[in-house]
């Protein structure tokens, strides 16, 4: 994880800003991408999550959802609002094909919905 981070936060370097300017800048990419989170997982080499669209196939249990399970992956947790004028053209920006991907799951949601 920490590998993952440092590549992130890597990608801005910063001349001549002082400790706490440092601070602010890297903790706000921080903040930047804790979000949107994956509602998807690996299984058996394929992306799939449990779709919050489609009908149950059977009674949840406290260990197993009992939601359709389908192929893709969806993202969550993204708050829209406003998001547009700094936080996708960041993603945009800094990761071009995170972003594109993070796109594509919430396009997904659509297409389950």
């Amino acid at each position: 994880a920490q590998k993952q981070w440092d590549r992130i936060l890597g990608k801005v370097e910063v001349e001549g800003a002082t400790q706490d300017q440092l601070t602010t800048l890297y903790s706000s990419l921080y903040r930047l991408y804790l979000y949107p989170n994956s509602g998807h997982e690996k299984v058996d080499g394929k992306y799939r999550y449990a779709s919050p669209f489609s009908k149950a196939v059977k009674e949840d249990t406290p260990t197993e959802t009992g939601s359709k399970i389908v192929d893709g992956k969806v993202y969550v947790n993204n708050g829209f609002w406003d998001t547009y004028r700094t936080t996708w053209p960041a993603y945009s920006f800094l990761t071009p094909s995170q972003a594109g991907e993070l796109v594509d799951g919430f396009v997904q949601h659509y297409k389950d919905g």
